[in-house]
């Protein structure tokens, strides 16, 4: 499962890729807002629901959280790792990612694994420069053979080894033909790890321990497996036969024992020898245990892709998985010991290199040059040093479609150094030969192959630029036609495109090869990830996990745990939503600028008009390709503009003030349109909650325009938060938040985002009259009001309007309370508002929008009250820049004044602050809302 790491990234894959997060395994229980998704996977729903009543149990308490920026620190051997004197320019081009990954190797918080594989990477990269600078090895010794053998040797009493010079791969196999001997009854054969210099012993890869049958009977026979480490020592046994509930699970589909040799077979068995001839008993015995004193056996012990499998006189004995950091590669031979007369020890299948200068054809699978023009996709090839011959494999093989060969396809294998001088040197020939390896400044054990995953997106945004990045493995056949093809009218931003497993726990067993603790990941189950063997990411994502890594803003966690921080995932990037506002305000040109700035842009709809609603649509689609909605009040008859949202698909529909009917979001969700309500007190989230909306807007009485809150934003938001508590619905937060200082209190408070309306009316692309937007500039948070003068004649709809000065008389008159603002009232000006002139009488609910005429200073003006900030008028980007860039300032300050300093002597070099993590999450609900 650490292979989700390499996302893990962050994170098995037939590689024909069909469709972008369609080929889920298992579909989620619910589905759930994307941060919630990610970062809290599995969510427990707290509430639950019987004829719409809601039963509360205690709401969680939400606390912003502020953590330490990861900072550098002084790793053993990085120093050397990034020597490369007597290294050419042109040989250095094997290494261009190093510059780029010192860092990201230095973290205060990378992997536990890390620093030994940097150390053991150093020591091994400084004998591979001494044996290139010296050229002191011949020919022959630098081979890597096929097979070697023994043949009539005998044991001395510290037993023998057989020698791999190039270590193990999937498919190597040891053949050992013996015949047990000896008083003791045991045997052992054990696999030795490479060991370089300093190191005072090798490490077991596996530790084969064959205790036989005696003649009495009195000890039972069993196959013990094992490993052990300098580190750690031994790791937990496993026995053949035996009871553990490790027996039952499989290694690459075969048993871990085959327990012919049952306890209670054993025990009848020696019942039955003693009432009759003890020694047909032990005959018995040992005709079912794969090994007896005397007889001769053939043992075959061969490498899988999970394990090793052992096989005896043909038939499947044991299998044992590959545990952490003791992989095949780290094999430099068997060794064989203990009561066994040996006759023939084998082992064939091994990792063997192509002779350089004898390959015919090198020429012709060298690594093409790259075009001037951009790399449509770069493939990254996770390989291991010894893994020789997959790689020509794929040279001869896929990497001969045209588009490998003409550079728009670009393929490199990343692989790290390996313990054994003599891989090392072959790498390093067949990269110079080749041009297509790319070196890693560390050893390649599993549990880092995260970093790979990294120097893939290195390699894709800043040394090969491309549109997409591939990344796959050395056993997998890729079809490059298939895959461009399938890319072809993809969406080029917020790509991932893979097989997408769901609900897989993490191994907690600490001698696992997929071995994940707690720290890492501290949940039940894992989020999503990518299956290995194939998946792309647009450039977008890429950059994002590149700059999160060098600006260290992610944590090495895993690919899909940084993929939740990639805002742009569907097209939008910032937790904003731009507030449907009427009379055209919001209309086609300023809802396109939000939602090309990243944020949700919401259209406001005409009443019961499907024509109108379609041409406002279609106009804000010809300005974006980005998703957006459109609002509507409920309070009226809005069938026919419901028909023209659904018709036109837009991503979402926002809805307020009225009734709610739970068939309209059935409707919706039946239509692919995600449903967001506006609500101004909790009893309104509780019905909102029981119709199943996506998404819930919390607006406090602060707000401008129409307000259906009666208590400040402060006092409703945590209800409503506590309220939703673990359920899939985010609250976004709206009244009054127009600055940066308002986004972070927001967050603070449990929203996921923000809904904004005065501060876009001072866009230039608003849709309002200049004399409405500059009036905006001059009003303080108290001159505003709330009043239903502004409705009587409709619904009774209660508006935060600006106090100027025609409203300030009535609101003064005596008459106030018997204003009637219908037909009686005088006109006072014309608009035209939904494509239709609208005359406009006094105490009309319309703002001026540019067409609009008359008496503008008599003419309602919708503002909330943090009119006080908005002192400028600038394009919609720069709002939500503001917005975005001033949130994640405050919370590196609070990260910077209420966090103790290091007192570890490795002091940060940087300040610490929040990581963006609560400002980035509160991004990730909006991505459901185009799921």
């Amino acid at each position: 499962m650490k292979k989700w790491f390499g996302g893990t990234l962050i994170i098995t894959l037939a590689v024909i890729l069909g469709i972008r997060f369609m080929f889920m395994e298992k579909q989620p229980h619910k589905k759930q807002s994307v941060y919630e998704f990610f970062r809290n996977y599995p969510t427990n729903d707290s509430h639950s629901w019987e004829n719409d009543v809601i039963i509360k149990s205690p709401p969680p308490q939400k606390i912003l959280q502020f953590s330490k920026k990861p900072y550098l620190i002084s790793v053993e051997g990085i120093d050397d790792l990034y020597s490369t004197k007597n290294i050419s320019k042109e040989e250095s081009n094997v290494m261009l990612v190093w510059a780029q990954m010192r860092s990201l190797l230095s973290r205060s918080d990378v992997f536990p694994d890390t620093a030994q594989g940097i150390k053991e990477a150093a020591i091994a990269w400084k004998i591979l420069l001494a044996a290139i600078e010296n050229e002191k090895f011949d020919v022959e010794e630098r081979k890597c053979p096929f097979f070697v053998n023994m043949f009539n040797k005998s044991l001395s009493n510290n037993g023998m080894i057989l020698e791999f010079p190039c270590g193990l791969v999937v498919d190597s196999s040891i053949t050992i033909v013996g015949i047990p001997s000896g008083s003791d009854g045991n045997f052992q054969i054990e696999l030795i790890g490479s060991q370089l210099p300093g190191e005072s012993n090798p490490s077991i890869v596996l530790y084969y321990n064959v205790s036989l049958p005696v003649e009495d009977l009195t000890k039972s026979p069993v196959i013990l497996q094992n490993t052990w480490t300098a580190e750690d020592g031994w790791g937990e046994e496993e026995r053949c036969p035996g009871h553990h509930p490790a027996n039952n699970l499989e290694v690459d589909g075969l048993i871990r024992c085959n327990e012919k040799l049952d306890r209670n077979v054993v025990e009848e068995k020696i019942n039955r020898s003693q009432s009759t001839d003890s020694s047909s008993g032990g005959n018995h015995i040992s005709f079912n245990f794969p090994f007896a004193e005397g007889n001769p056996f053939t043992a075959t012990l061969w490498v899988g892709p999970e394990g090793f499998h052992m096989t005896v006189n043909g038939r499947h004995e044991t299998s044992f998985a590959h545990r952490k950091k003791l992989e095949p590669w780290l094999i430099s031979g068997v060794k064989v010991a203990g009561a066994l007369d040996l006759l023939s020890a084998l082992a064939n299948g091994l990792p063997v290199s192509e002779d350089l200068d004898l390959t015919s054809d090198a020429e012709h699978l060298k690594a093409p040059p790259i075009s001037s023009k951009r790399v449509i996709l770069l493939i990254g090839v996770f390989s291991t040093g010894n893994n020789f011959e997959r790689r020509m494999a794929i040279r001869r093989s896929w990497m001969q479609y045209g588009a490998v060969r003409s550079g728009e396809v670009a393929v490199r294998f990343f692989i790290g150094l390996h313990k054994n001088m003599q891989v090392n040197l072959q790498l390093w020939k067949e990269a110079q030969t080749y041009g297509d390896i790319q070196l890693m400044p560390f050893v390649d054990y599993y549990s880092l192959i995260t970093f790979k995953t990294i120097a893939i997106c290195i390699m894709g945004n800043k040394i090969l630029p491309a549109k997409y990045v591939m990344k796959t493995d050395d056993d997998a056949f890729l079809r490059i036609d298939e895959i461009l093809s399938n890319l072809k009218g993809k969406d080029s931003k917020g790509l991932l495109y893979g097989r997408i497993s769901v609900e897989s726990a993490p191994h907690r067993d600490r001698d696992s090869k997929w071995y994940i603790s707690v720290e890492e990941w501290p949940h039940a189950l894992y989020p999503p990830w990518a299956h290995g063997p194939g998946y792309i990411l647009s450039r977008d994502i890429v950059k994002f996990i590149v700059q999160g890594h060098q600006e260290r803003n992610l944590n090495d966690i895993n690919l899909f745990e940084r993929m939740k921080k990639v805002g742009g995932l569907l097209g939008f990037e910032h937790g904003i939503v731009l507030a449907p506002m009427g009379a055209d305000v919001s209309g086609p040109e300023l809802v396109a600028a939000v939602a090309n700035s990243g944020a949700i842009g919401l259209l406001a709809s005409p009443i019961d008009d499907y024509d109108r609603t379609v041409k406002a649509i279609r106009e804000t689609k010809k300005l974006t390709d980005k998703p957006f909605g459109a609002g509507i009040l409920l309070e009226f008859d809005n069938a026919k503009t419901v028909k023209a949202i659904f018709d036109e698909k837009l991503s979402v529909m926002e809805v307020y003030w009225g009734k709610f009917p739970k068939e309209m979001v059935d409707e919706a969700h039946k239509h692919g349109i995600k449903v967001i309500h506006q609500v101004g007190s909790v009893k309104a989230a509780e019905r909102a909650i029981a119709a199943g909306v996506d998404c819930i807007i919390a607006q406090g009485l602060e707000a401008g325009g129409h307000v259906a809150g009666t208590v400040s934003l402060m006092a409703l938001l945590p209800r409503i938060v506590d309220l939703v508590g673990d359920r899939d619905i985010p609250v976004v937060a709206a009244g009054s938040i127009s600055d940066a200082r308002g986004y972070a209190a927001a967050l603070a408070l449990g929203a996921k985002g923000i809904c904004v309306g005065t501060r876009f009316v001072a866009t230039k692309e608003a849709n309002a009259n200049e004399y409405y937007k500059q009036q905006l500039l001059h009003y303080t948070e108290q001159q505003t009001d709330r009043t239903d003068l502004y409705g009587r004649f409709t619904w009774r709809a209660d508006v935060r309007c600006l106090t100027t000065p025609f409203h300030q008389y009535w609101r003064k008159s005596p008459d106030y309370d018997y204003v009637k603002n219908d037909e009686t009232q005088p006109i006072i000006g014309q608009s035209v508002i939904y494509y239709e002139d609208i005359m406009l009488r006094r105490f009309a609910g319309q703002v001026a929008n540019p067409t609009t005429i008359g008496q503008l200073e008599n003419m309602v003006m919708l503002a909330g009250q943090g009119v006080g900030l908005v002192n400028d008028i600038v394009p919609a980007r720069e709002v939500i820049r503001r917005y975005v860039e001033g949130a994640k300032a405050i919370i590196q300050e609070l990260g910077e004044t209420h966090l103790p300093k290091s007192s570890s002597s490795q002091s940060p070099t940087t300040t610490t602050d929040h990581e963006e993590k609560e400002i980035k999450n509160s991004w990730k609900w909006i991505k459901k809302l185009c799921m």
